[in-house]
């Protein structure tokens, strides 16, 4: 896992408690693209194996959910 997530995910956090929700914000769009990328590094990785492809479906439709 990177560190960046990490403290994105932190800041994000701090900032919706303290009721700095444009912040907030901007943190959980850093989030979102994190996962966006993540998502499609892996798909190209397992691309045309059948058994890596079907091990990976339920987790890639979870953060297809979340996006």
């Amino acid at each position: 896992m990177r560190q960046s997530y990490q403290l994105a995910l932190i800041s994000h956090q701090r900032y919706a408690h303290a009721k700095q929700f444009k912040r907030a914000n901007k943190a959980l769009r850093r989030l979102k693209t994190y996962l966006g990328r993540t998502i499609r590094d892996i798909s190209r990785q397992i691309a045309g194996d059948a058994g890596l492809d079907a091990l990976f479906k339920w987790p890639f439709y979870q953060a297809a959910t979340v996006l």
